[in-house]
């Protein structure tokens, strides 16, 4: 499954990803806002494997690699899955150095539109570290409120609903 926007491409990740997976999962400057730190190489490749089998169970539904529509270059990381409550959770994660140009806030709506067309009685839901400041305003720029904050392993998160 590929999405498009003006600028990006989201396609299921494939094995051919491995390298552009770990380039974000293995970064502690990028993951520090999702999970504090990066994942070392042998949970980045175990995560990667389960994301490959997460892919295989769901046509339009996963984890996708994002790159950009004009070069293929990577840009980031998405999903939009299916949580254990029944409802979707949104995410995504962008390489450092092209953080403020818009490109989460496309991401985010092209996974909540495809969502909303495919699982319409389904809420859509995205949780974020509550340190990521940038994340939250993400969200809640795309529609999404705040319900309530929790720990999630071992980090405060909050949940943010997409207000349909």
């Amino acid at each position: 499954m590929i999405l498009a926007s003006e600028r990006l491409n989201i396609q299921h990740y494939t094995p051919d990803h491995f390298a552009d997976f770990n380039a974000i999962l293995m970064n502690d400057t990028i993951m520090k806002g999702i999970r504090g730190k990066g994942y070392c190489a042998p949970v980045a490749k175990e995560k990667f494997e389960a994301v490959l089998l997460d892919n295989s169970r769901y046509d339009n539904l996963g984890f996708f690699h994002v790159s950009k529509k004009d070069t293929a270059e990577l840009v980031g990381f998405a999903k939009l899955i299916l949580m254990d409550d029944g409802n979707l959770e949104v995410g995504y994660a962008l390489l450092e150095e092209l953080w403020g140009y818009g490109l989460t806030s496309e991401i985010t709506n092209i996974l909540v539109q495809h969502g909303l067309k495919n699982y319409p009685s389904k809420e859509i839901i995205g949780i974020v570290n509550v340190e990521n400041k940038a994340s939250a305003h993400v969200l809640t720029k795309q529609g999404f409120e705040l319900r309530r904050t929790d720990f999630l392993d071992d980090y405060k998160v909050a949940y943010y609903y997409f207000s349909k």
